[in-house]
């Protein structure tokens, strides 16, 4: 489970582009010889940039108040991990990640998405107009 939503959560980050001005004074603060790429950005490896970019997003969501994909993929991984209220409602009281009734909606979403899709993933000899019982448990995804 964890290792499908971590490049999930990695594709999420890897489109995000996080405000130039915020990750530049970053990396900058760490290294003021850093030269900028093609994009405007300081030029980083791999790494630095994963790392600048979590710190960029969490400067970027207390300046705009905007829900970014590390808070997200913070969350739920965090709700997936404990399945407590708390922990994941301190996350987003240190500004960090979103509220719980946030990962409850998008865990529901989630769970009837699946539902909706149920014809492409029932096996066959189910037939049309019969009931039919799917229970989620604590949906990882392997259902």
């Amino acid at each position: 489970m964890f290792s499908l939503r971590k490049s999930k959560m990695f594709s999420l980050l890897d489109s995000y582009r996080p405000l130039r001005c915020i990750y530049n004074a970053i990396a900058w603060s760490i290294n003021q010889k850093k030269s900028v790429n093609a994009n405007g950005y300081v030029k980083a490896s791999k790494v630095e940039a994963e790392k600048l970019s979590a710190i960029s997003q969490s400067w970027e969501k207390a300046i705009t108040g905007e829900c970014l994909p590390i808070g997200t993929a913070l969350s739920l991984t965090l709700h997936r991990i404990t399945g407590g209220k708390e922990a994941t409602t301190l996350l987003n009281c240190c500004g960090v990640g979103i509220t719980y009734n946030d990962v409850l909606d998008l865990n529901n979403n989630w769970a009837k998405s699946v539902t909706m899709e149920h014809k492409n993933m029932l096996p066959p000899g189910f037939i049309m107009g019969r009931s039919v019982h799917i229970t989620f448990d604590n949906s990882d995804g392997k259902q």
